[in-house]
């Protein structure tokens, strides 16, 4: 998360894939109409604070519900979160946020039948800002 939603360069990424007749189109009302269907989509973030529900600094959650809307609108409708939060507290929330997220995916992973990879778990220095992965 930065200052409260996606880094520039994936706000850059979006724009550019996110075209009309590319994503989307138009029907004969105007109205748009998603080209993107069937597709699972995972976001993972990392957050310095946390923004979950039951946070004060929920309102301040701007990441979430921007993914959620553009790619809602180009038709990927199965979006799952995992937000890293509170990466910014303490090194032990850290590492508990860190562990907490690495679980949350094998969690996701498996109940999408994907295959498990058996690589190192990451380290805190590699665990950073946003991955977007769609099957």
């Amino acid at each position: 998360m930065w200052n409260f939603s996606i880094p520039y360069v994936l706000k850059f990424y979006i724009d550019a894939i996110v075209q009309s007749s590319y994503m989307y189109r138009y029907n004969e009302l105007g109205q748009p109409i998603p080209l993107v269907h069937g597709k699972k989509m995972i976001c993972i973030s990392t957050r310095g604070g946390d923004y979950s529900l039951s946070s004060p600094m929920h309102t301040l959650d701007f990441q979430e519900p921007y993914l959620r809307s553009i790619f809602g609108f180009i038709g990927i409708t199965d979006l799952r979160f995992i937000n890293a939060q509170s990466m910014d507290v303490t090194p032990a929330l850290r590492e508990v946020a860190i562990a907490s997220a690495i679980e949350e995916a094998k969690q996701i992973a498996q109940n999408f039948g994907w295959e498990m990879d058996t690589a190192p778990k990451l380290s805190t220095v590699q665990v950073c800002s946003i991955n977007l992965f769609a099957d």
